[in-house]
């Protein structure tokens, strides 16, 4: 089973965009992702490679409640795609925090994401540190701790 959808008919607000898809997605006045954006959209032929919260990826609503889920069908139109319903999507802080408790919730050893490569901005790295922090808690034991020493390699 593929990690990703070849098209938007599957996305809702509550199966939005997110991980690599919504980090490549270049957003104005973000200093943040966009650096891919080819790689995943392309509106010449119809075709997104993107990860759904809930299917691809866990639902992590439970951390994050609504944070961070835009509606991008006007940016998405703006840029050639044509759409039949509403398109939701991760902001770049959401998608890297779904990423990120992806990897937590999971078994691989390495985690791809780097923050301080990833949040070139003081505010932004900040802004994103208190968001991991703040899931840390609700999660269960082993995957808190596991999250918790990530993101102290993270700050170093």
């Amino acid at each position: 089973m593929r990690n990703f959808d070849l098209d938007l008919s599957r996305v809702t607000y509550e199966h939005f965009i997110t991980g690599k898809a919504a980090i490549n997605f270049p957003r104005p006045h973000i200093t943040s992702g966009g650096w891919h954006y080819l790689a995943y959209w392309n509106s010449e032929v119809g075709e997104a490679k993107v990860s759904l919260a809930g299917i691809h990826y866990p639902d992590t609503a439970f951390c994050f409640g609504d944070t961070g889920i835009l509606n991008a069908t006007d940016e998405l139109e703006r840029r050639g795609w044509k759409t039949d319903h509403q398109i939701y999507m991760a902001d770049h802080f959401r998608a890297t925090g779904d990423m990120v408790l992806k990897w937590g919730l999971g078994r691989s050893e390495f985690c791809n994401v780097e923050l301080s490569e990833w949040f070139p901005d003081d505010h932004d790295l900040d802004a994103m540190v208190g968001m991991l922090k703040g899931a840390i808690n609700k999660l269960e034991n082993v995957q808190g701790d596991r999250l918790s020493r990530w993101l102290g390699s993270q700050l170093l």
